[in-house]
């Protein structure tokens, strides 16, 4: 049976669900097993585990199983709850529906809805032996993979519906109750003997729980009002309580890219949490009706970073073709490449099976000579800033999309002082009047003879660079991207849901053309324009493009036709790993394509200015510094008049961030005690536990990034990423979040890379 959702819901579900398919490192195979039920949330798959030999067990919650129980009397006394285990083609195998526990002393447990310990499914995993962890109602129980013989039982005086039950590498087995504002985390040892309390009191509803391998953290769900994954850690587990560390899964902002909205401050109700053969925690976010914009998919996280690494689903959509409705489980086969998911409402586990991972040409080698310099305007000047150009005088132009104080179009100096003229409050034309005040900014640009092309929800207005006077205006079919323009004066502007048609204007703003682009993204804020007009680039808020490229051989006459996409590189990873906000050229003709991960969790560590050279295929990441703001996600560069300086506006940290180039502004300092060369100091003490003390030298004032990598070198940590005096310096590396290991310190002066490791003993 096909379940497809008749809630009407934020539409942006619908619209992003092929994006979001797409941007996943996994693709829907088929239904392992459908109830054939119509969607609901009184019953529903609610886990799913692979055993050794590859049989997959699922535990069943509700009527999905209404088979009565009749006495030899004939008298009615419930119905079974039984486990469902199946082969990899989906066939019951010889001991499916396991409907009553046998154990070695003869001991009888019935699965079924009148009894006193036992009942609905409420989770599901396996031991380090492989055998079945699996709770129902109130018992947690262990039953032989092989043979589906009880093994173990456990259960608590406080009988309650209780979560899933985990095991980390040390036996201990951990499990909580799904209501548990007052009820805590047990820890059982490996023959279900109680050794205490992980956590005395949870304080949440929680249906799920991970632990590290080591046991010493813990991670759980939170659903009803979720707010994340709860993160918590304890450096000897049993004798030590657990406490709280951090949250992970939450996102700032969410855009609705059709309603042209954002929704602020949006958690994750993780229904479920399951570690995958990756070592990435995946969690199941519940139905969107419920959670809100980011429901009804599956997101893994590298608990390291925080970040969003991978996800699966098809939120909403139809269930033989992927859909997930309420995400209740993951599981995956022996060699990591088939991946199970079960869903509560739609009542199926779906399969999924790995993709290959396709290669392109594009390669990171591109070298860049742009540093941080720092902030140029922040929130004093601007609030969620939206565009940003410069003019001939090297002034420069800063639009907001949310309302400031006085409020306006704000024009700065190179000193960073007000001109003139700022703030344009209106600009004024024969027939209308156009209010700046409430801002809406969308995107901004300079023609080609320096005066301002501002776009104001779905009008784009030329501004005199010098008066602030209005020049022209055209009003589009909806909110505009930021235009392009080339270098005989035409402009070019789209619109943000769609992106095409974009519109070519002659510098007296009268229609040329409508370019119609196929293939091109869903949502964009921003084009560009080769100098000669003959190549069109477009953003994309799809997570990691494409960037498209179109071509004409002549402008104007002959269609744009699609010429090449920006997108995978010769590692067969994304060239862009978040959302292609906007484009920009560059003063060599390169691409600066804003790359804004501040709509995901973790945010900001990789938002980045991706330069992208199209004629080498080359690119590379020049990263945007992480200040006090938590998000700082680029949209938009605009360039000082000798190329040298380039100003970064970010929508979510209401900054303006500066760029100079290498040399160009920043004087080495008088220092007769100056070294001469780089050094990067092994790290005291050595091993650590949990602070140490990093030495660096550098003989020039210069900017410095000193990150710290795992062992999959993935940064957990930015030290330093800004400018510094020359001489020595020490910074220390508090490591009490992460796990016991080998880390590595790498230090990063334009073109010099030193490397060194550190053992964190815990």
């Amino acid at each position: 049976m096909k379940k497809v959702t008749t809630l009407v819901v934020v539409s942006l579900f619908l619209l992003t669900s092929l994006a979001f398919a797409q941007e996943s490192n996994w693709e829907f195979d088929k239904l392992l097993y459908d109830f054939q039920l119509p969607q609901d949330n009184g019953w529903g798959v609610h886990g799913v585990a692979v055993a050794p030999d590859g049989n997959i067990w699922m535990a069943l919650h509700g009527g999905l199983h209404d088979e009565v129980i009749e006495t030899a009397a004939g008298d009615t006394i419930g119905f079974y709850r039984p486990l469902y285990i199946l082969d990899p083609d989906g066939n019951h195998v010889s001991f499916s529906p396991l409907k009553v526990l046998e154990f070695a002393d003869g001991t009888l447990d019935t699965l079924h809805t009148n009894s006193p310990i036992n009942g609905s499914g409420k989770g599901i995993s396996v031991d380090n032996d492989g055998n079945i962890l699996y709770t129902s109602w109130s018992t947690v129980y262990r039953i032989d993979y092989q043979t589906g013989m009880g093994l173990n039982a456990f259960t608590p005086d406080d009988m309650t519906s209780m979560t899933e039950a985990v095991q980390d590498d040390n036996g201990n087995i951990y499990v909580g109750y799904v209501v548990s504002a007052s009820r805590p985390i047990f820890i059982l040892d490996n023959d279900f003997n109680l050794i205490g309390n992980a956590v005395d009191t949870l304080g949440y509803i929680n249906r799920s729980i991970a632990v590290s391998p080591d046991g010493k953290d813990l991670y759980t769900g939170s659903t009803w009002n979720g707010f994340g994954i709860a993160h918590y850690h304890s450096d000897i587990p049993g004798v030590l309580a657990f406490e709280p560390v951090d949250t992970l899964g939450n996102w700032a902002e969410v855009y609705d890219a059709e309603k042209d909205t954002t929704y602020l401050d949006v958690k994750l109700w993780a229904s479920c949490i399951d570690w995958g053969p990756d070592g990435n925690l995946w969690a199941g976010n519940l139905r969107p009706d419920w959670s809100g914009p980011k429901g009804g998919m599956y997101y893994a996280f590298d608990v390291t970073t925080g970040e969003i690494v991978d996800r699966a689903g098809i939120p909403l959509g139809d269930s033989t073709a992927g859909g997930t409705y309420s995400p209740r489980g993951a599981a995956w086969s022996a060699d990591g490449n088939t991946m199970y998911l079960a869903d509560f409402d739609y009542n199926t586990v779906g399969v999924w099976k790995r993709v290959e991972k396709p290669t392109g040409p594009w390669t990171n080698t591109l070298e860049t000579d742009f540093e941080y310099a720092g902030v140029f305007a922040d929130e004093t000047v601007l609030n969620s800033g939206h565009g940003i150009t410069v003019d001939n005088s090297d002034r420069v132009w800063i639009g907001s999309y949310r309302p400031t104080d006085p409020g306006g179009l704000v024009i700065l100096n190179a000193d960073g002082t007000p001109a003139s003229i700022s703030p344009i409050g209106s600009v004024e034309f024969a027939d209308t009047t156009f209010d700046l005040t409430a801002t809406n900014c969308r995107g901004m640009a300079t023609d080609h003879e320096g005066n301002i092309l501002y776009c104001n929800v779905s009008t784009l207005i030329r501004i005199n660079a010098e008066t602030g006077a209005g020049m022209n205006y055209y009003v589009g079919g909806g909110s505009l991207v930021k235009p392009g323009v080339d270098e005989n004066g035409n402009i070019y502007v789209g619109t943000v849901v769609g992106v095409t048609p974009v519109i070519m204007l002659d510098p007296d703003f009268n229609v040329i053309m409508e370019i119609n682009l196929d293939p091109h993204a869903g949502y964009a804020r921003g084009i560009a324009v080769s100098s000669d007009g003959k190549d069109i680039y477009s953003g994309n808020l799809s997570a990691g493009g494409p960037v498209y490229i179109y071509h004409s051989d002549i402008p104007g006459v002959t269609d744009y036709a699609f010429s090449d996409s920006i997108y995978i590189n010769t590692d067969g990873d994304k060239v862009f790993s978040y959302q292609c906000v906007t484009i920009d050229i560059g003063p060599d003709g390169n691409l600066w394509v804003s790359n804004d991960d501040s709509y995901a969790a973790g945010g900001q560590a990789d938002n980045a200015c991706v330069i992208v050279d199209v004629a080498t295929k080359e690119y590379t990441y020049l990263n945007i510094p992480m200040d006090s703001t938590e998000y700082n996600g680029p949209r938009g560069v605009a360039f000082s008049s000798d190329g040298n300086i380039a100003y970064v506006t970010s929508f979510t940290a209401s900054r303006v961030y500066k760029f100079v180039r290498n040399g160009a502004g920043v004087a080495d300092g008088d220092n007769m005690n100056t070294p001469s060369q780089y050094e990067l100091s092994q790290n005291y003490p050595n091993p650590f536990n949990p602070t140490t003390t990093i030495q660096f030298t550098i003989p020039n004032n210069e900017f410095v990034a000193l990150k710290v990598y795992n062992s999959r070198g993935q940064v957990v940590k930015s030290l330093i990423n800004e400018l510094k005096t020359a001489g020595r310096h020490e910074v220390i590396f508090n490591a009490s979040n992460f796990a016991s290991g080998v880390y590595y310190y790498r230090l990063k002066v334009n073109e010099t890379i030193i490397t060194k490791s550190m053992l964190l003993v815990k």
